[in-house]
């Protein structure tokens, strides 16, 4: 009897001691975030997520998950998974003036500068000396147009943070903003003299000194602007508009080509540009426009789904669209498998080529008509 009691309690106590094994091998709220973190500064993000989440399901109340996951979600651009995670931490931490920050920072990119504003207003209340706040609620008054305050705002964070360069750089834009490119020169001068190598500094130091037609000038400002940041592709377009003016029609192409490479919105802005109406006979400039084209065209007829980029750069090429996404998408589409059948030789009628969306805004429409290929 003895000796079956003392099997059955060390049974019991086997038992006990795997529970406590197997308790202590499960992670805890504490290991998921430390684990999501080491992703995080690794930015692999969607990671971090998952581990802030787990963090979460294990402590609702885990202020800080929230706040890195909203991080996370940011520097991916997912600004309203960003917002719904600060709000979390906001519930859970009302004083914590990182939240309301990042939240503003994210409204801000999505064009909700009032909203933005109100979430700076709120880190202020709590923290007045933020200097990020007011340097961030002065970039959002600037995109409302309320460029007075946005000053004060920028002289608030000179005031507590006299040493900062960028605050320089804000002031200046907020000229630029005007059409006072004198004063912002002024400014963007002081942090270039401060040894500020924000490389925006130089750009838009540049992007003044062409809008007064200071084009030598502007082409110095330029240069050093696309030393540090090669691939801008406004800075490119305006390197190469700029030298046109400037007089020198030779080193103008390399610039344009790569800004319409870049970014196929400068295909529609150099063909409407007066300086390069005299180069319309040029051999680079219309090896740049055709190419810019084929581009764009393979782009669409080797995408199974049209892309919001590759559609804006269509409508450059004059083809009738609603500028909805995916109605566009489906037009396009259709008009693309008309194309293909019309090449091979088919003849449709009129009611033919509506189905196919080749309305009577299309401009191929009265082509095909004259070819005798639509019968009316």
């Amino acid at each position: 009897m003895k000796k079956a009691c003392f099997i059955l309690l060390l049974i019991f106590m086997m038992m006990f001691a795997s529970t406590n094994i197997f308790a202590a091998e499960l992670p805890s709220a504490e290991d998921y975030y430390k684990k999501g973190f080491t992703f995080f500064k690794q930015e692999e993000y969607i990671k971090a997520i998952n581990n802030y989440k787990m963090a979460i399901k294990l402590n609702p109340k885990y202020g800080k998950a929230y706040l890195d996951m909203g991080d996370s979600y940011y520097n991916q651009q997912k600004y309203e998974e960003a917002i719904a995670a600060y709000d979390a931490v906001i519930k859970l931490e009302p004083s914590n003036d990182y939240a309301y920050y990042s939240k503003g920072s994210a409204l801000h990119f999505l064009y909700k500068d009032e909203e933005a504003i109100k979430e700076y207003d709120k880190v202020i209340k709590i923290n007045p000396k933020y200097v990020n706040a007011y340097m961030n609620k002065g970039d959002s008054l600037n995109m409302l147009g309320k460029y007075s305050e946005a000053i004060e705002c920028f002289d608030k964070a000179a005031e507590l943070n006299p040493w900062d360069k960028d605050i320089n750089i804000s002031k200046g834009n907020t000229y630029y903003f005007q059409g006072l490119y004198e004063q912002a020169i002024v400014y963007y001068d002081v942090a270039i003299e401060a040894n500020s190598f924000h490389e925006s500094v130089y750009l838009s130091k540049g992007y003044s000194l062409y809008h007064l037609s200071r084009y030598d000038e502007a082409i110095k400002a330029l240069e050093q602007g696309l030393k540090r940041v090669p691939d801008d592709a406004a800075a490119n377009y305006y390197m190469s508009i700029s030298l046109v003016k400037a007089g020198d029609k030779k080193d103008y192409f390399s610039y344009l080509k790569k800004a319409v490479f870049l970014d196929k919105f400068y295909l529609k802005e150099a063909r409407t540009e007066e300086a390069f109406k005299s180069l319309s006979q040029d051999e680079d400039f219309i090896e740049t426009i055709y190419d810019a084209k084929e581009d764009i065209r393979n782009q669409f007829e080797n995408a199974d789904i049209l892309k919001r980029g590759v559609l804006s750069s269509i409508h450059f090429l004059d083809l009738k669209t609603s500028g909805n996404v995916e109605e566009d998408a489906k037009v396009l589409k259709a008009e693309h498998e008309f194309f293909n059948n019309f090449y091979a030789g088919s003849i449709y009628n009129s009611a033919s080529a509506d189905k196919y969306h080749i309305h009577n805004n299309s401009p191929y429409r009265d082509e095909m008509i004259k070819a005798g290929r639509i019968i009316k």
